[in-house]
């Protein structure tokens, strides 16, 4: 019907219920949308610059298709992003603008829908010109992070290999921990790109299940090691001694920098029934919260606890491990956004990263995010709850560090 649609509306068909489509435009939206109407098989027609309005008489039902990204919550407003690409069920008549329901479009079907809509004269100058044009401006970051994830990983091999050269530095628990950690990093990234296909398979219940029982046995023996081998290596003098005496409380500012890190780390999760596997894991785009500030939040809170921590313990080991983290996680996100990319459609996902930076606060210097709107989001319940566990692990930090040293697995 939608390809129908638009080979109609490219005809300009004219309007069969001889309306006036400034005042029906009003009629059903409500709002002010920039963009042309036109009227085809029965189907009242409205272009902004998001998406197409389809109204479909006699239902007074609105449909909406998007041609930006990210979920959906209520009807649209002008020069913002809260929708996800998908069709869309709006019922003027319903409480504050809700919708009624969401089906996905089909990446496949999206993109033959934007390339009509590209050689459409009628609503040529309303598509933004990021939609209809290559807008390599995601790619360009993902490279960027793959590359630069890439140098910090092999830096962090490099080290240890350095130091036992020039400092007499036995790298023997330098190079087991990052063997550790690669096995986990391949394990981990490895099972996020088989999802899809093992997904359809199994289920994303089962799958979340078994990835869970592979990949969180290893985590929990890595992360045992490091605690037990934490100050191996050589030991920085300007971390350990001068560095605490420049700042002023320093235990509290690494302690604030762990906390911070542990909020951006929290929308990996965005709900813990999912992590839990009580409801249907989901892949979806969306642009609240957070992800106003970066699209990859995970990157940025890895980064800020491996700061904090190496500022702490001050040895070649956090340093080299901190390496292997920081690069992993650089490459990951270029791994995610490919993911996405895929799932979803280049279009979409273009459009989602040109307003959702990869690099922190950026789109918000450009003017495209709002820090206020990004800050009223994150007021959420479950926020405190990753503030109550930070507080509850660093209480626990001595039960941690003497378990893990009276076991001889990881000594």
């Amino acid at each position: 019907m939608i390809l129908f649609l638009l080979q109609g509306w490219q005809r300009g068909a004219p309007s069969v219920h001889g309306s006036d489509p400034e005042s029906d435009r009003r009629r059903w939206t409500r709002r002010q949308y920039d963009g042309a109407g036109s009227t085809a098989f029965g189907c009242r027609v409205i272009m902004s610059s998001r998406g197409l309005f389809i109204h479909q008489r006699p239902k007074s039902v609105l449909k909406f298709i998007d041609l930006m990204s990210t979920r959906t919550c209520r009807a649209p407003k002008y020069g913002q992003m809260t929708f996800e690409t998908g069709t869309a069920s709006w019922c003027p008549s319903r409480p504050r603008n809700r919708l009624a329901s969401v089906r996905p479009i089909q990446p496949g079907l999206y993109r033959h829908v934007m390339q009509n809509l590209r050689h459409s004269s009628l609503v040529a100058s309303s598509v933004p010109k990021q939609i209809t044009d290559t807008a390599p401006k995601g790619h360009h970051e993902s490279q960027a992070a793959l590359w630069l994830g890439s140098t910090i990983y092999l830096i962090g091999w490099v080290l240890p290999a350095y130091w036992s050269c020039h400092d007499h530095l036995d790298p023997q628990t330098h190079f087991t921990m990052l063997g550790y950690y690669t096995a986990f990093a391949v394990l981990h990234s490895g099972g996020a790109a088989i999802r899809v296909s093992v997904a359809r398979l199994i289920g994303e219940r089962l799958y979340r299940i078994i990835f869970a029982l592979v990949s969180l046995p290893l985590a929990g023996v890595t992360v045992a090691y490091f605690l037990v081998h934490r100050r191996d290596g050589m030991a920085f003098v300007w971390l350990q001694e001068q560095l605490p005496s420049l700042v002023p409380h320093f235990h509290e500012v690494i302690w604030l920098m762990s906390a911070i890190s542990f909020l951006f780390l929290y929308p990996a999760t965005l709900d813990l029934a999912q992590v839990a596997a009580i409801a249907r894991p989901t892949v979806r785009l969306y642009e609240n919260g957070i992800i106003r500030i970066t699209r990859h939040p995970q990157l940025w809170g890895q980064v800020l606890w491996c700061l904090a921590h190496c500022a702490w313990i001050g040895s070649s080991m956090s340093i080299t491990i901190s390496c292997a983290l920081i690069g992993h996680h650089f490459v990951a996100a270029w791994h995610g956004d490919r993911r996405l990319e895929h799932r979803f459609g280049t279009l979409t996902w273009q459009a989602f990263a040109d307003r959702a930076s990869l690099w922190p606060f950026w789109s918000i210097v450009q003017g495209k995010q709002s820090l206020r709107e990004a800050l009223r989001e994150m007021y959420r319940p479950a926020y405190l709850g990753v503030l109550v566990f930070v507080y509850a692990a660093y209480s626990a930090h001595p039960l941690f560090l003497q378990w893990a040293s009276e076991t001889a697995l990881f000594r």
